[in-house]
């Protein structure tokens, strides 16, 4: 399946909504559709590992369950704990 951007950049809106479908069993393993109705993103768990595929096959994110948990998006966040990249605040 090719998947083309959908908006020129006159058009793109603020936000995006994201359905969920597909649980096999849970949403750690399902389809993710955005605008359009268009899968974006298939989202597979399994062996401690959860991994993000875009619509066209290709890995965008991972996230390792072992400790301390660890996730990368490519080209965006390199590999480090969740703790690094969502900090906690009081």
């Amino acid at each position: 399946m090719t998947s083309t951007n959908p908006f020129t950049e006159a058009t793109v809106p603020n936000t995006f909504m994201f359905t969920f479908t597909s649980f096999n069993p849970n949403i750690l393993n399902c389809d993710v559709y955005g605008p359009r109705s268009e899968r974006w993103f298939t989202i597979t768990t399994g062996h401690g590992s959860t991994v993000f595929h875009s619509a066209e096959g290709n890995h965008v994110a991972f996230i390792d369950w072992q400790l301390p948990p660890s996730v990368e998006i490519r080209g965006v966040v390199p590999y480090q704990p969740v703790s690094s990249w969502m900090r906690l605040h009081q």
